[in-house]
C-alpha cells in the first residue's frame, strides 16, 4: 500500500484498514439485509452496500497528497454514525452492526486528523516548533 512517489506512514496505514473495515462490515450488512429481509429493508441494505463501496473507494483517494479525500470522507463517516445512532435508539435490530461499522470508520477518520497523519495526508511538512 504505497503511493507512487511516497511510502505510506503506520498512523497512516491504520487509519486506512480502519476505513477499510467499517466499510467491508457495511457491505456485509447490507448483503444479509437483501438476503433475509422485507422488501423495504432491501433498500436500506442496497443503500448500505454503495456507501460501503463508496467509502472503500473514498479511503484509496485519500491515500494521495488531497486533502479534500480525508475531509469528504470524515464527513460521510460522521453522518453514518450519527444515521446508525439514531436507529440504534429507535432500537431497530440491524442498527447496532451498522453502528459498529461507522463507529469504526469514525475512528479511521480521527486517527487520520492526527498531527502524524496530517504531513502524509495533506503533502505538507510540518514547521518544527518555534520556527517561524
Amino acid at each position: 500500500m504505497t503511493t507512487p512517489d511516497r511510502p505510506v506512514p503506520p498512523i497512516a496505514k491504520r487509519a486506512y484498514w480502519f476505513w477499510i473495515a467499517g466499510a467491508a462490515l457495511l457491505i456485509v450488512m447490507g448483503v444479509v439485509f437483501l438476503i433475509f429481509s422485507i422488501a423495504v429493508v432491501k433498500v436500506f441494505g442496497v443503500i448500505v452496500i454503495v456507501v460501503g463501496v463508496g467509502i472503500i473507494q473514498m479511503a484509496r483517494m485519500a491515500l494521495a497528497p488531497d486533502p479534500r479525500w480525508r475531509s469528504s470522507l470524515a464527513v460521510l463517516t460522521l453522518a453514518i454514525t450519527l444515521v446508525s445512532t439514531l436507529f440504534a435508539m429507535l432500537q431497530l435490530a440491524f442498527a447496532i452492526f451498522t453502528l459498529i461499522a461507522g463507529l469504526l470508520t469514525l475512528v479511521g477518520s480521527l486517527i487520520a486528523y492526527r498531527p502524524a497523519a496530517e504531513e502524509f495526508f495533506t503533502g505538507k511538512t510540518r514547521k518544527a516548533d518555534g520556527a517561524a
